[in-house]
């Protein structure tokens, strides 16, 4: 009796299993119709990235070669969205589409689903006559990081458009590729500043001795936000030149820069940090000083507390705070 309770109710529940998973293919298939409307695309979209790889069967229909533009384009980013690789191959198809639109949709989506495969058909497109075609290419074979694409990377750094060559640095940098550097330190004076950013955080993530001038170069550079990537980036560089260059930035014009300067050779409990500390305690920009405080505090002995104690007394209430903290440290 017992038994055939059990089967009962296994049978049961494969039957309502059954059900509700018809009725999902079957709003799937509803939502996938709403992809051929203007008015209806978007929501259905959204609606059938909530499915994940279980709508994927019912949107690859929509990329053959005959389908309307617009559920091509709705189907290729969806499939981006979800990120299923066993969409590649149909991906790669509209990758070769008239349609320049459905041709950038399919980079974008081989540059989440892409694989090794889809290499040698992204670097038919890595000089399309679109900047948006050659970011997402660029984008896909960054992913697939094979090294036959490194010269294609280094040519793109000449692209006419800055974000394909800020993101051909980014890769560059993430591929830790040293053939890069000469063309770095020409980038270090690009006029579009995001190709500069990218180009500090790449020679940070090279990090060779060799990175270490161009970022020095960068301190001067005219945005506040290079100059402080340029900073934290020398941080990073394994060298006996390091501490030397952080040195130099404290001596910086910019009291940004200064400041930082100290911080990181604080940091690296740099030999030389303290003596550097000293000199610069009395700076008049109140970033620096802190700094300066801060690094004493850290790395001072209790014969160093002659050079805290007047500014116990000093005007600004961070400065007293801080020195009065560094001294206790000292303790």
């Amino acid at each position: 009796m017992k038994k055939r309770t059990l089967i009962l109710g296994i049978a049961v529940f494969v039957l309502v299993a059954g059900s509700g998973y018809a009725k999902d293919n079957a709003k799937i298939k509803r939502l996938v119709s709403e992809l051929y409307d203007r008015k209806t695309v978007s929501e259905a979209s959204n609606k059938i990235i909530g499915y994940g790889k279980e709508a994927i069967d019912f949107v690859l229909p929509l990329l053959d070669e005959n389908n309307e533009p617009l559920a091509k384009e709705a189907a290729l980013n969806i499939i981006a969205r979800i990120g299923d690789s066993s969409a590649e191959d149909k991906v790669i198809e509209a990758l070769s589409d008239t349609n320049p639109r459905i041709k950038q949709c399919a980079a974008n989506a081989l540059s989440v689903v892409g694989t090794a495969k889809s290499a040698p058909y992204l670097r038919k497109y890595a000089v399309d006559f679109d900047p948006y075609t050659r970011k997402q290419v660029m984008k896909a074979l960054a992913k697939i990081r094979s090294n036959e694409d490194i010269q294609l990377f280094l040519n793109a750094l000449q692209d006419t458009d800055p974000g394909i060559r800020a993101f051909a640095a980014t890769a560059l940098g993430d591929m830790k590729i040293k053939e890069a550097l000469p063309f770095f330190s020409q980038m270090s004076l690009d006029p579009d500043p995001a190709v500069r950013i990218e180009v500090a955080r790449s020679l940070g993530k090279i990090n060779t001795d060799e990175c270490l001038d161009t970022l020095a170069k960068m301190l001067n550079d005219p945005e506040e936000e290079i100059k402080t990537n340029a900073i934290e980036n020398i941080a990073k560089i394994d060298s006996k030149r390091t501490d030397d260059f952080l040195v130099q930035a404290v001596s910086a014009y910019d009291p940004r820069v200064a400041a930082k300067g100290l911080e990181f050779l604080g940091l690296r409990k740099s030999p030389q940090a303290l003596e550097t500390a000293k000199k610069n305690i009395g700076r008049e920009h109140l970033a620096v000083r802190l700094a300066a405080i801060e690094v004493v505090g850290m790395m001072g002995t209790s014969a160093d507390r002659s050079i805290l104690e007047p500014l116990l007394t000093a005007e600004s209430t961070s400065v007293r705070k801080n020195a009065a903290l560094a001294i206790s440290k000292l303790e």
